[in-house]
This record gives C-alpha cells, sequence and structure tokens, in this order.
C-alpha cells in the first residue's frame, strides 16, 4: 500500500496499484466518485465538514495512469468495474452508491453495469454521453465532435498539446488555471472562487498530471470509443441526475438525451448555473444518494 499527501492505494490482482481518498463520514453511506476529465481522487468541495455533515463516506478514486493509480495498457471502460470493486472488496464495502462528474460519467454508469449487486444507486452531474455507437445522440456539440474524429483517426494526435498544457502546469499552475476559469461562463467563474475551490482545483490539475500524460491520453481515447453496454439495460434502482442549464462544457441537451435514455432515471436542472453544479449543490447531491443506500 501506498500513501500520498492526501490519499492511498491498494494493490491489485494484477499488481497495479489503485490510488484513493476518502472524505466525509468514516461509518456513513459509501459513495465511490468517478472524477472528470483532468481531475483525480481529490476533487470535492473544499469544506469536507460540508460532505460529513451529509452522513456520505465518500470515495475519490483515480483512474488508471492518473494520480496514484498505475498506468494500465490496453484499458477499456469495461475494465474499470473490476479495479472498484477490488477497492470496495478492500474497504469491506458490499454495497454502494456511485456518483461521476463530467467525464466520470461513463465509468460510474459502467459500474451500474458490470456491477448490478453491488451499486444501489448513481448519480450523474454534468455527465457525459456516450458520444459514438447506438447510445449516442444525434446533435453532439461541436467541441465533443471533433474530440471525436480527432482520437479516432488520428489517436495520437492528443499527446501533443495534454504535454504543452502539463509543461504549462509544471511552470504556472495558478497562471494555467486562471486562464483555464477566464474561459468558463461566469457562473462557473464565480464557483471557482468560492473560498477553498480554486486551491482544490489547482491541487487536482497537477495531481492529474503526477505520472506525466499517458493517463489522459488514455481517458481522451476512452471518450471517443463504444462503452460495451446499453444505457437501457441498466438495473439500479435509481439513475439520479443534475445538470447546469447554463453549462457550456456538457450542455443541458445531452443531460436530457441521458435522461431520456437511461431507466428509472431523475433529473434536476438548475437555471443560470454551469458545469461547475456539483459543487454549488454537494450536500444536496451527496443526501439524494445517501438516502437510497
Amino acid at each position: 500500500m501506498g500513501t500520498s499527501e492526501r490519499g492511498t492505494s491498494i494493490r491489485l490482482p494484477d499488481g497495479r496499484a489503485l490510488g484513493y481518498a476518502e472524505y466525509g463520514a468514516p461509518n456513513g453511506a459509501p459513495v465511490f466518485f468517478c472524477h472528470g476529465w483532468g481531475a483525480s481522487r481529490l476533487t470535492r468541495a473544499p469544506d469536507d465538514a460540508l460532505t460529513t455533515a451529509t452522513g456520505v463516506r465518500l470515495i475519490g478514486v483515480d483512474r488508471p495512469g492518473i494520480g496514484l493509480s498505475s498506468f494500465q495498457r490496453r484499458r477499456t471502460l469495461l475494465k474499470w468495474p473490476a479495479d472498484l470493486a477490488a477497492l470496495a472488496d478492500a474497504l469491506g464495502i458490499a454495497r454502494f452508491g456511485v456518483l461521476g462528474w463530467s467525464a466520470g460519467a461513463p465509468y460510474a454508469l459502467a459500474c451500474a453495469s458490470r456491477l448490478p449487486e453491488r451499486v444501489a444507486v448513481v448519480g450523474i452531474a454534468s455527465g457525459t454521453p456516450p458520444l459514438v455507437g447506438p447510445d449516442a445522440p444525434s446533435d453532439l456539440p461541436k467541441q465533443l465532435r471533433q474530440v471525436v474524429m480527432a482520437t479516432r483517426l488520428v489517436p495520437w494526435v492528443v499527446r501533443g498539446p495534454l504535454w504543452q498544457w502539463r509543461r504549462a502546469i509544471q511552470r504556472d499552475s495558478t497562471g494555467f488555471l486562471r486562464l483555464a476559469v477566464a474561459s468558463l461562463p461566469p457562473c462557473d467563474q464565480r464557483v471557482a472562487e468560492l473560498p477553498g475551490m480554486f486551491a482544490m482545483l489547482e491541487e487536482n490539475q497537477r495531481e492529474a498530471y503526477r505520472q506525466g500524460i499517458a493517463g489522459l491520453a488514455a481517458d481522451t481515447r476512452l471518450l471517443a470509443r463504444p462503452w460495451g453496454f446499453r444505457l437501457r439495460d441498466l438495473t439500479a434502482d435509481a439513475v439520479l441526475l443534475w445538470q447546469g442549464e447554463a453549462d457550456m462544457t456538457m450542455p443541458p441537451a445531452l443531460a436530457r438525451h441521458l435522461e431520456r435514455t437511461l431507466p428509472r432515471s431523475q433529473a434536476t436542472y438548475y437555471a443560470h448555473e454551469g458545469h461547475y453544479t456539483l459543487f454549488t449543490h454537494w450536500a444536496e447531491i451527496l443526501g439524494a444518494l445517501r438516502v437510497r443506500l
């Protein structure tokens, strides 16, 4: 088992390390968190007391090649549930919820697909839908169509920008994040300036690139591939969705597509809120998951 400034890791059956960090109530309702793209196990509301008050034991997990988790060759989306199940076993957790934010949504839903007897509830905040295949929406935003085209036609093309961004973060992580936040809609900019939020986001981006760019490159490529399961076949007791109507990263039309496609789904939409809705409604979201565990 390895440790870091915030978090630790277990050794998986194949010898890889899987990094994670815990927040909230140690004996609370267990919820595994699947972070967004360019993030890590460190994603959370900065006020840990807020998480504790929800009664949730939140477990943020690094995907392979990110943070404390070893890189995994020939990674697929459907290999992720086995990693999460191994962590749940190591922590003595039989049944749990999963929460996916943004590009973490496919990983949360994959767990529901492959671990139906263990996943009681799925939460999706500003989630990425399938970008290809039968469950993909017919009207993908331009930036997501470009991701699919680039990664499928020229898979190595994603490495150039990632390499440049990592160098920029190593030189001046605060300046890099300031530029990134400035490109967000005003509603998200305001969230980024809340107490402790900018520091959390900055720590997160450094952790995402801790091992280099291979993990993030794999994360990007997997977004442009079929998931390997149909959304309509999920048997989780409930899939709860939260979406800001002013989200420019994952526009609300994508959440409505997920709401239509997922069985037993319930969606909540927030006017004038963006991609950081997860943080402005943190207690509400975790509380909604807790009552179903």
